[in-house]
């Protein structure tokens, strides 16, 4: 019942985000408002403390959950990169494709989720496998945004990843874990900021789909919201079948195969100009049918 729960608690708070803006309280200068809060200062913070406050020696426990959650994109995305060089699928397709799979929402709908469901274990294994998947995906789906369009910026496009608040607090988080560097007095402080992460993500998240809401999009969007959502957990779970790993590290790498993909392919969509309506549907698309998904994926394990 755990899981129900945690998801119901999740569907309230978007919910509340999609009441902010129906009814008015809230615009949408707010949502970007409340979504630069989240991006620069309480995910950063969150992450940032998080890692530091791991033992980031005991190496080969954390690299198998960071190879296993790896591990099932680059398979998928190496099967579509096959399937578009021997022309079975279009360039935009594929890229299409490549997207819904390599930007999860790891940071945003999975910390709130995972916290929800099991706690500080949950926090620990989410920010772990986050701190890898969350860099990957910003550098991938920026590399096929510049693909699809042939806007290739290359400097622009390293400015952007190593000015990402999020790499640059997992960095120096890196750094104080591996150096033992303790400050609790900032720690104390970055943990206040931190705790709002999963609940404004998710409340801000409320707020997109209510300003970018459309059965059209939604239409456009559905056979690559199917394909995040279906191929990926088969894909984890045959994999998981093969690793040796504590049965609760592999419930929630399960379940991590069921959160919808980042909110931020969406912004990223328009800056490119490329297929910004069926992008939006994916992300609003996902979002919702996260929900079932993950209930089934956890009691199939």
């Amino acid at each position: 019942m755990q899981v129900l729960f945690s998801l119901l608690t999740i569907a309230i708070l978007i919910s509340l985000g999609f009441l902010a803006r129906k009814l008015g309280i809230l615009s949408r200068e707010h949502t970007k408002g409340i979504s630069s809060l989240v991006y620069y200062f309480a995910l950063p913070a969150l992450f940032f403390v998080k890692i530091a406050q791991m033992n980031l020696w005991d190496f080969n426990q954390n690299f198998l959950i960071i190879i296993a959650s790896l591990l099932p994109i680059a398979v998928i995305t190496f099967f579509l990169i096959f399937l578009y060089v021997i022309k079975l699928i279009q360039k935009d397709t594929f890229v299409l494709l490549c997207l819904s799979i390599v930007f999860g929402s790891h940071v945003f709908f999975g910390i709130a989720f995972f916290v929800a469901t099991f706690g500080k274990s949950g926090l620990d294994f989410a920010v772990l496998t986050s701190s890898f998947l969350g860099p990957i995906g910003v550098v991938l789906s920026i590399f096929l945004f510049e693909f699809a369009t042939n806007k290739s910026k290359h400097h622009e496009f390293i400015f952007r990843v190593f000015a990402n608040p999020l790499i640059i607090a997992i960095c120096l988080g890196c750094v104080c874990s591996l150096l033992k560097i303790r400050i609790e007095y900032l720690f104390n402080s970055l943990q206040m900021i931190g705790r709002t992460a999963g609940p404004l993500s998710i409340f801000v998240l409320g707020m997109f789909i209510y300003n970018s809401f459309s059965f059209e999009a939604l239409k456009k969007s559905f056979i690559y919201s199917c394909f995040r959502l279906a191929i990926l957990p088969i894909v984890t779970y045959v994999i998981l079948l093969f690793l040796d790993m504590q049965n609760d590290i592999k419930q929630f790498l399960f379940l991590q195969s069921g959160v919808p993909v980042a909110i931020s392919l969406a912004i990223h969509a328009e800056r490119f100009n490329f297929k910004s309506e069926e992008i939006s549907g994916l992300v609003i698309g996902t979002s919702l049918g996260s929900f079932p998904v993950v209930y089934l994926l956890y009691y199939f394990l």
